[in-house]
Parts: structure tokens; C-alpha cells; sequence
């Protein structure tokens, strides 16, 4: 009604929020009994609620971030629609409507897990493959360098073909360690 109070109640709201009967909630400050305090369990003022606030200024409200209260104590996540009730083009009150979202959240929390997760995978493996191209291609480097320093001596034909050759190689894999390292970055 217009001061929050209750007129009704389904089964629903009575099974979600711990009540046995529908005369429990009826004409209680809706608020008070199971809106009263914010996720953390601080004091949740009515001028604070977005219901309240939206019904006050004659809107409509959603929200999918709130908890409601239950009789025994423990909270749990809603989604909520308040939409204002008329009567000969009058507000008389709000009707709320809302849905636990507590798997809702479980899921998004261990979505939320697997992605921070496999991003620190993925930070391990790029890290892990930019050491190794580094660890590979210092000596490498040195393997290359020393076989071109061969490469400018006198050397028999034979010694030559073999000596190039090692160049070849090492050049190859120089480059396919400079792609492992472009691609860890």
C-alpha cells in the first residue's frame, strides 16, 4: 500500500522468505521485515531503497543486485521488478516481484574463478615461453656466431659444407624461437 505495508503475499514470497502464513506479512512494513539491511548487513534506511525511491517518484524500479531477508536471519540475492499499482488513475501502492538469484550468482561467481584462473594460465605460459626462448636463443646465438667466425677461415670443402649447414640449422631455429617469443607475447 502507500506506507509499504503488505496486502498480499503468494506462496512463493511465504517459501522464499520463511514464513509459514500469509497473515505474518500482512499489513507489516514490508522494508522493515525483509529489506531492512543491505548484502553486508548494514542498516538499509527506507530513503535509501530504490523501490521506495522509484515509487516515490512515481516509477517503476529493477534491480538484480539486492538481498532479502528471511524470518530466520539469513539473507539471500534477489532480482526485483516494482511496478506502481493504480486504481481510477490513482497510485495505491506497489506490487514487487522478485526471484532468488542464488544460482544465478553461484555460476557467475565460478565464471568469474575459471576466467581469473585461466588468465594466470595464460600469464604462466607466456611467461614461461618468453624464459625459454631467451634461455634458448643466447646460446644459440653463440652457436650461430661462432660457426660464421669458422665459416671465415680456411677450411677443407668437406669442413665447409658441414660448418654451413650447422648456419643453416641454427638459423632456423633462431626463427622459429623469435616466432615462439612473438607469439608468447
Amino acid at each position: 500500500d502507500l506506507k509499504g505495508n503488505c496486502t498480499f503475499c503468494n506462496p512463493a514470497c511465504l517459501r522464499m522468505t520463511g514464513y509459514q502464513e500469509a497473515s505474518e506479512l500482512l499489513g507489516r512494513n514490508m522494508h522493515q521485515v525483509i529489506h531492512y539491511a543491505r548484502p553486508g548487513g548494514a542498516p538499509y534506511p527506507i530513503e535509501e531503497c530504490g523501490i521506495y525511491g522509484a515509487y516515490c517518484k512515481g516509477l517503476s524500479a529493477h534491480g538484480d543486485d539486492e538481498v532479502l531477508w528471511r524470518k530466520d536471519g539469513s539473507s539471500f540475492p534477489v532480482e526485483y521488478w516494482s511496478h506502481l499499482l493504480h486504481r481510477n488513475n490513482s497510485v495505491i501502492g506497489v506490487v514487487v516481484t522478485f526471484v532468488d538469484v542464488t544460482v544465478r550468482k553461484q555460476a557467475e561467481e565460478a565464471m568469474r574463478n575459471a576466467k581469473e584462473a585461466a588468465e594466470a594460465g595464460s600469464r604462466a605460459k607466456s611467461e614461461f615461453l618468453a624464459n625459454m626462448s631467451h634461455e634458448i636463443r643466447t646460446p644459440l646465438n653463440g652457436v650461430i656466431g661462432m660457426t660464421e667466425l669458422a665459416l671465415g677461415t680456411d677450411l677443407t670443402r668437406e669442413q665447409r659444407e658441414y660448418l654451413e649447414t650447422v648456419k643453416l640449422s641454427g638459423d632456423a631455429l633462431l626463427s622459429v624461437i623469435n616466432d615462439i617469443l612473438d607469439f608468447s607475447k
